[in-house]
Formats: C-alpha cells, sequence, structure tokens
C-alpha cells in the first residue's frame, strides 16, 4: 500500500508549520447529527484528542510498572488515551486515571469509575455484554475490542446496538507477519469501514485500528482505510529499548528490567516519538493538500493497492500458447 499524492497541490517553502494550518484532532465517540429533547438517559458529546494515536499498553500484555507509567505518563502529556489491562489498573495513579481506558476480562463490571473508560473484547459465540458496562458507565468510554481473529461484520452491529463509542479493531503481531495476514488486515479494516457507511451509522461510532502499526508512515495509511485514529504499541517499547512481553524480537532489555527511576526518561521518549509521527503525518496530509486528518479517513482515493495496481496493470494479459512445431519437409 502507497500513498497517492495528488498531483495539483504545489507546496510553499513555509513547509508544514507556514501559514496553513493543518489540523490533527480527532473525535473519540458519536457525533449527532441532530439535537434530539424527547427521549431522555445518558449522553456524552465526543472527545477531542489532538493527535489520532493513543498508546496500546495492553496488547502485549501486562505491562510492568515502570513500563505502565511511563505510558500512562506520556498519555496525560500528549492529552490522548492509554489501553491498560485491568490487572494493572491497581497501579495506575489517581491523577492521570481519566486518561486510561481499561480493557477488561469476562466478568468484570465494576470499579473502573475513574477510568476513561473501559473496553470489552468481542467473541462471536455470545458477543459482549455491553449494555451491563453502558450502564455502570454512562458517560464514559464504551469500547468493543475486535480481534482480526474473530473479525465479523455482526460486530459493528453489536457495537452500535450498545450504545459503544469506539470499535477497536486490533490484532496479535504473529498474525501480521506475512504477506497475506497484512491483506486481510487491510480487508477486513475497510470492510468495517464499508460497513457502517452501509448502514449510515459511520459517524455515530469511532473506529480505533492498532496491531501492525510500527512506524510513522502506518499512521495514515491506517486512517485512509477507515480508522479514526490507530493504537501503537510495539513500537513505545522499542523507543524504550525494552523487549516487548512475548515477542521474539532482541531491542534491549526486558521489561521487567526497566527501573521506576527511568520513567521520566520513558514518558519523554514517547512523547517525542508520537510529536515526530505527528511532524510526518503534517508532511504527507500538506503534500496531499488537505487541512484535516478527519478527511482522511476512508479516503482510499488516495492510495495506491498493490493487488488492485497489479490487477489493473496485468489483469488482461493472456499467457500465450506455444506455437506447433512446424516440421520441414
Amino acid at each position: 500500500m502507497w500513498t497517492d499524492m495528488s498531483e495539483i497541490v504545489r507546496p510553499t517553502r513555509d513547509g508544514i508549520h507556514g501559514r496553513e494550518y493543518i489540523s490533527t484532532t480527532v473525535d473519540i465517540g458519536a457525533r449527532p447529527t441532530y439535537l434530539d429533547f424527547r427521549q431522555g438517559g445518558p449522553w456524552s458529546p465526543p472527545r477531542e484528542i489532538p493527535i489520532p494515536m493513543i498508546l496500546d499498553a495492553a496488547n502485549a500484555g501486562t505491562p510492568p510498572a515502570g513500563i505502565l507509567a511511563a505510558f500512562v505518563g506520556a498519555a496525560k502529556a500528549l492529552e490522548t488515551y492509554a489501553v491498560v489491562p485491568a490487572k494493572s489498573w491497581a497501579a495506575v495513579g489517581v491523577e492521570p486515571a481519566d486518561r486510561v481506558i481499561v480493557r477488561l476480562t469476562d466478568g468484570e463490571v465494576t470499579g473502573f469509575e475513574r477510568a476513561a473508560g473501559v473496553e470489552a473484547t468481542y467473541h462471536t459465540w455470545d458477543g459482549a455484554d455491553l449494555g451491563t458496562l453502558r450502564k455502570t458507565l454512562p458517560h464514559g468510554i464504551l469500547s468493543l475490542r475486535v480481534p482480526l481473529s474473530t473479525y465479523e461484520r455482526e460486530a459493528a452491529d453489536v457495537a452500535l446496538d450498545a450504545g459503544a463509542d469506539l470499535i477497536h479493531f486490533t490484532c496479535d503481531w504473529k498474525d501480521v507477519d506475512t504477506i497475506s495476514g497484512i491483506n486481510q488486515y487491510i480487508r477486513s479494516l475497510r470492510d468495517l469501514h464499508a460497513r457502517l457507511l452501509e448502514v449510515s451509522r459511520r459517524d455515530a461510532i469511532s473506529v480505533l485500528a492498532s496491531g501492525p502499526i510500527a512506524a510513522a508512515e502506518h499512521v495514515p495509511k491506517t486512517i485512509i482505510l477507515g480508522a479514526d485514529a490507530v493504537g501503537v504499541d510495539l513500537a513505545l517499547y522499542a523507543v524504550m529499548e525494552c523487549v516487548p512481553p512475548n515477542h521474539a524480537l532482541h531491542l534491549g532489555r526486558f521489561p521487567e528490567e526497566f527501573p521506576l527511576s527511568d520513567v521520566p526518561w520513558g514518558t519523554q521518549r514517547i512523547v517525542n516519538l508520537m510529536n515526530a509521527w505527528r511532524d510526518q503525518l503534517l508532511e504527507i496530509m500538506g503534500a496531499m493538500g488537505m487541512r484535516e486528518v478527519r478527511r482522511l479517513r476512508g479516503e482510499t482515493g488516495r492510495a495506491i493497492f498493490q493487488d488492485e495496481a497489479e490487477r489493473e496493470a496485468f489483469g488482461d494479459i493472456k499467457v500465450r500458447q506455444p506455437a506447433k512445431e512446424v516440421v520441414a519437409r
């Protein structure tokens, strides 16, 4: 997958910090198309985050105390959110709790009132008890985690019916180690975006995509596929010079060796990385002539897909049959 720049845009010498302002703010939650005062009940406005990136500390398992503190501290500094596993919730301080989305295990419902929101996992056999969670946290962020391995279009309907704010489409790192795995991830994310458009509910819920996000270029590419924001996990361990849990990469020390004294250093490293990725996002949006990252969502016309390009270029080419051998008399 490659991004396709506009041929009619002529960038000025002012660069990304010149006269033209480019917005990277995105919304997490439903954006109503009209106001309806006939029905009561809780409603919470969408939350704005200044960058389309959320820190996913739960995709790699349960992080140690030092890693967790760096994740949460960076989310607080960046004014975004960090997804942490329920086992780590007790270690989160009171001050940054409003920037934490807790990923629940089966059966957990209460005890997370201080958090910004909670996240349940979608199961194909019984779905998720989102209705109970919505009643427990009427004004919090309610997220439905949909793994690539169990993805189906009905997951979007489950999230919409329960009034969820977020669909977290994710995958395990080993699921995208191959080209076929990457292609399946791309097709499934595009299909999820298309499903929300089919039922005319795209602005009723936000989509967070995480998993194979390892470089700055993956942020605009994932948004082009239909996501509102991306979840970053593997790159955060790399920037802190740590080996991710349950991963074969050897990037440095193990997370258990990350001391609490290095938390300010790790926090600043994450902040620097996310700001650098934001600058790269500004560069690519400036080349496209776009002034708002919200408009980039689902704009597949701004991308070139390898399988589609090969089909257009070589699809009509037929194999030539070998000529019959002519025997000279």
